[in-house]
């Protein structure tokens, strides 16, 4: 959502400075901020004060990162949910779901549920676990070519805020190992993060069976395929050789067994999740391209570069559907990989 100001404009130079060296000791603050109940830093009051004033008395915060577009942002949300989940499911975890949007909570932009019950945690996991969105997120941003700036660190701040409440709600405190527990599990499960937030971009909601489908997908070793014989010179006089002997199969072909096939489609589903994120990453890139066209050019009367915007997200829209296709086809060949 679009707004008057960003989180940055109503932070005083000293809680900037704050924010920017402890992102998420500021998750309290951030409440009390937000819920303009017990204002604790009389120069950011007063910069709230004078906004309000420039913008007549009503003033609206734009959501953060709100300047992206939608697309890209939806990718930005995957990738922050991508972030819990993995490292979750790293724990051992009980996933219920993932999802970009919210049922029970229509001011977050998605959510991890789990299913903890009896499930016993540790506090260093379970807060590694709560960092890695936002830590996923950031990655995610810079990888993308985004150069975060004071704006956007406080932006990234306020999103993982009520994260940060949360454990804090849950464990008295933040864990003093948790940030650089998942820091390390960030790097070391990035490949997995970036998968399963593409596929979550891409559905918008995805349970447990889903999940863990998809992780399986990235997982399975690519088939080797045996090297090709070595040409036989010709006989002068062929020898007659013997038919070969029936191959027993279920529903595959005459000429592999079921292990065989069930290797072909595995390689082909590999390939296939393979396409499909370098599919998703180029959707990626055609809508910022849009988006800077948008930004730069928009206002312009020129009718070309309005055909080149709207071109640009025609691009994007099929790019999105092709990456469909192919999990589709991959999720058709598993079952009938299963019913061998």
């Amino acid at each position: 959502m679009a707004g008057d100001v960003r989180w940055a404009d109503l932070l005083c130079p000293d809680c900037t400075d704050q924010v920017l060296a402890e992102p998420f000791s500021w998750g309290l603050r951030w409440k009390h901020l937000t819920q303009q109940d017990n204002w604790d830093c009389f120069a950011c009051k007063q910069l709230l004060d004078e906004a309000i004033d420039r913008h007549g008395g009503q003033l609206q915060v734009a959501s953060t990162f709100a300047y992206l577009p939608p697309s890209v942002r939806r990718e930005m949300v995957a990738a922050h949910e991508a972030g819990h989940a993995v490292l979750g499911l790293e724990f051992g975890y009980p996933l219920s779901h993932a999802a970009v949007g919210s049922s029970s909570n229509p001011n977050a932009d998605g959510e991890v549920w789990w299913d903890f019950n009896r499930h016993v945690v540790s506090n260093d996991e379970y807060g590694a676990m709560t960092y890695a969105g936002a830590l996923a997120q950031r990655r995610w941003l810079e990888a993308q070519g985004y150069q975060l700036d004071v704006a956007d660190l406080v932006d990234l701040s306020k999103g993982a805020s009520e994260d940060i409440v949360g454990l804090v709600n849950q464990l008295g405190g933040l864990p003093t190992g948790a940030l650089d527990k998942a820091t390390d599990l960030i790097s070391t499960h990035w490949q997995r993060i970036q998968h399963l937030g593409g596929e979550l971009a891409r559905t918008g909601h995805m349970d447990a069976d889903h999940v863990h489908r998809a992780l399986r997908a990235l997982d399975r070793p690519r088939a080797t395929p045996a090297p090709a014989p070595a040409p036989a010179r010709p006989a002068r006089h062929p020898t007659p050789q013997p038919a070969p002997a029936p191959t027993n199969t279920t529903k595959g072909t005459a000429s592999m067994g079921i292990e065989e096939i069930r290797g072909l489609i595995a390689e082909v589903e590999q390939r296939n999740n393979t396409v499909a994120s370098q599919l998703v990453q180029a959707k990626t890139e055609i809508e910022q391209a849009a988006g800077l066209l948008q930004h730069y050019l928009g206002q312009s009367s020129d009718s070309d570069v309005h055909t080149a915007i709207g071109q640009q997200h025609q691009i994007s829209d099929q790019l999105d559907q092709l990456a469909g296709q192919l999990t589709q086809i991959s999720t058709g060949l598993t079952g009938y990989a299963g019913r061998l």
